[in-house]
Parts: structure tokens; C-alpha cells; sequence
């Protein structure tokens, strides 16, 4: 997905130019320890973004 932009946007395809930059979203659901399901109600998420930023001096591939 574009930087600056919520796990909802658009996918787009990731360039390696200098000085471009994209994100990786990563959702999980995960289970709480020792608590029921019907207490949590099993709908727990996490949501990562990693920005990915390519140096500005990258060379070029050899």
C-alpha cells in the first residue's frame, strides 16, 4: 500500500527507485490466554505498518 495510508487502501506494486517508499501491512487475530472466548469475544486484532523507505543513494543492481 501507498505510505501514509491505512491497512484499508489500495495495494500497490513497490518500486526499488531511490528515494521511493511503500508500507507492509500485517493484521492479526489472536487469542487472549486463559480468558474464555465468550468474555473477549474472540475478536481480537493487532494491525502492523511498517514503512519501507529505499535510500535516496541506492545504486543500481550489478
Amino acid at each position: 500500500m501507498a505510505a501514509g495510508a491505512d491497512c484499508q487502501g489500495p495495494e500497490v506494486t513497490p518500486t526499488l527507485a531511490p528515494g521511493s517508499q511503500f508500507a507492509v501491512c500485517v493484521v492479526r487475530i489472536f487469542r487472549l490466554p486463559a480468558v474464555p472466548s465468550f468474555v473477549d469475544g474472540g475478536n481480537n486484532t493487532v494491525t502492523g505498518i511498517f514503512v519501507v523507505r529505499i535510500d535516496q543513494f541506492r545504486g543500481t543492481p550489478r
